[in-house]
């Protein structure tokens, strides 16, 4: 018989990976819309910092809450019918903020779209193990990462043109609900699963709550969590809201000018998709450096950008910003790391149990950050507010390298 080409042996593979990709590509739109939007919602509502932080953060609580009960319900149910069903609960969101006129709805319409985009990843990585090689595995995901983080970038500048064509910023949560809706369509209508009997599995939630325990009472995994989810909790906190903010406000841009750099942010955390991973990989395969570590120094140097862009707001933010998306991708190299320090059963419940730290942290910190700029704000003014939020995410980072170097040392101390 003749040997199935690649179309034939992977047509459908790519397909289903293309439509999940493009709810990744919405989530993380909807992740980054608030900071080009921003401007907008204090025109119309006076909300104050604090009132931004909890509005944005909003998204991360339910986000971060549901990666357990979404990682069990996948395993179980399948990936496609969890994301599309969850999808519907982002329409309801975008209508609710659409429709909301105090602030109260709108931080129900927030909380709505973090949790209905909440699969986003989990799937779509999920539905990647159902259909190709594992040798294909890390490139696929990183093509999946490559999509779904080119939202980040259409949330940026393009998303303030389309407030202009649109007349109003809540018209683009009516555009949002209507391509949540499509996409969750076409996860059923489009979508397969593929060897689902090898890869789901039974398990009752209880018995996967006991994997997590087990997983979170292993002293190695907190010699590098701490650091890696803080980091990219930082990360996420800043450039889905206060980047916006900070570059008006101490870079003394323009609202445009500021959505651009955001635009920039997303390109950067493109390239750090692309470039750290394959670096990572390569490094491990030639020079035998393990991600742990080679992530531990890409954080190391996204702390020195954290620095700069304090202490030089001013200063080629085009490619300071740009480098700032990039290495605050790093802490996803953790995740290989990490597992490799389980049995391989519980690859996918230590991922899970990553991503549910680093969007409870992203919650606490986005809204902290708020409140620090409201309550300093009298004291030292915007400039000195803003900067010294940042700094106070520095600072906490700062501990997080201590902590990993002080666990890194007795950990070599016991295994000699």
């Amino acid at each position: 018989t003749d040997t199935p080409t690649f179309k034939q042996r992977y047509g459908r593979a790519i397909v289903t990976t293309f439509v999940f990709s493009l709810g990744y590509f919405l989530s993380y739109f909807s992740r980054t819309i608030n900071a080009a939007l921003t401007p907008h919602f204090q025109a119309e509502m006076e909300l104050g910092a604090d009132d931004l932080g909890l509005l944005a953060s909003a998204y991360y609580l339910t986000f971060g809450l549901l990666q357990l009960p979404l990682g069990a319900a996948m395993d179980r149910y399948g990936p496609r019918i969890v994301n599309a069903s969850i999808f519907f609960v982002a329409v309801l969101g975008g209508l609710v903020f659409f429709a909301s006129e105090t602030l109260t709805g709108l931080v129900i319409g927030r909380a709505l779209i973090g949790a209905g985009v909440a699969g986003g990843l989990m799937c779509g990585f999920k539905i990647i193990r159902m259909w190709f090689p594992i040798n294909m595995v890390p490139g696929i995901n990183g093509v999946y990462l490559l999509i779904g983080s080119s939202g980040a970038a259409l949330a940026g500048a393009p998303s303030a043109y389309l407030v202009d064509a649109l007349g109003s910023w809540r018209l683009v949560f009516v555009v949002f609900a209507v391509a949540a809706a499509f996409v969750s369509f076409l996860m059923l209508a489009v979508g397969r699963e593929n060897n689902r009997a090898e890869h789901l599995s039974s398990a009752s939630f209880g018995k996967q709550l006991r994997e997590t325990r087990t997983i979170y009472s292993n002293y190695a995994f907190w010699s590098l969590v701490p650091l890696a989810t803080i980091a990219q909790a930082v990360s996420l906190s800043v450039i889905t809201l206060w980047s916006h903010r900070y570059l008006e406000n101490v870079s003394g841009l323009s609202s445009a000018d500021a959505s651009a750099h955001i635009s920039y942010i997303a390109v950067g955390g493109m390239l750090g998709y692309l470039a750290l991973g394959n670096l990572a990989s390569l490094l491990r395969a030639r020079y035998h450096v393990e991600e742990g570590l080679f992530s531990f120094f890409c954080l190391l140097a996204f702390l020195v950008v954290q620095v700069w862009v304090i202490v030089f707001p001013y200063t080629n933010t085009v490619i300071v910003w740009t480098i700032y998306g990039m290495l605050g991708t790093a802490g996803i190299l953790c995740y290989p790391a990490l597992c490799r320090k389980f049995p391989e059963h519980l690859a996918g419940r230590v991922n899970v149990s990553i991503n549910f730290l680093v969007f409870m942290l992203a919650f606490a910190c986005q809204w902290s950050m708020g409140i620090i700029i409201e309550q300093a704000r009298p004291f030292v003014g915007d400039v000195g507010a803003y900067r010294l939020s940042f700094a106070v995410m520095v600072a906490i980072q700062v501990v997080c390298v201590l902590w990993f170097v002080h666990s890194r040392r007795r950990l070599s101390r016991t295994l000699n």
